[in-house]
């Protein structure tokens, strides 16, 4: 066996796969295009959202590929969670941000329900209470 085999090294064994950067800035885009939804009030970056999770969809499938074992499975996983998790944050704080006033527009419940379809989860029940 090598000196540099996996079980010949000393102390924590290191990853398999190395973080892939291109997985994280797109996870990050992901996160600025919600929040620029959220900021701006409309959903003129819900396309580039939609981009963004694609993207982030198919590199953790790349670097599944390239996973050896449990560890790197769950490093794979753990960017699958936190995608799938900003998909309910942003829904939440649309919410959230639309029912602070205790009013609800039509314009806000069109918000809400552009933004949870290009999420791909379900319509919360949001009732226009005002113009």
């Amino acid at each position: 066996m090598s000196q540099t085999s996996k079980s010949s090294r000393s102390g924590p064994s290191p990853l398999t796969i190395a973080p892939d950067p291109c997985a994280a800035s797109a996870v990050r885009d992901q996160y600025a295009h919600q929040a620029h939804t959220i900021i701006i009030g409309d959903e003129s970056h819900l396309g580039f959202y939609g981009q963004a999770q694609t993207k982030v969809h198919a590199l953790t499938q790349e670097l599944r590929k390239l996973a050896e074992g449990a560890e790197d499975r769950a490093l794979v996983d753990g960017i699958d969670e936190a995608s799938a998790d900003l998909k309910a944050r942003i829904l939440s704080a649309c919410v959230a941000t639309v029912l602070s006033d205790r009013r609800v527009t039509i314009e806000e419940a069109e918000l809400v329900r552009a933004v949870s379809a290009s999420l791909g989860l379900a319509l919360p029940p949001v009732v226009v209470t005002g113009a």
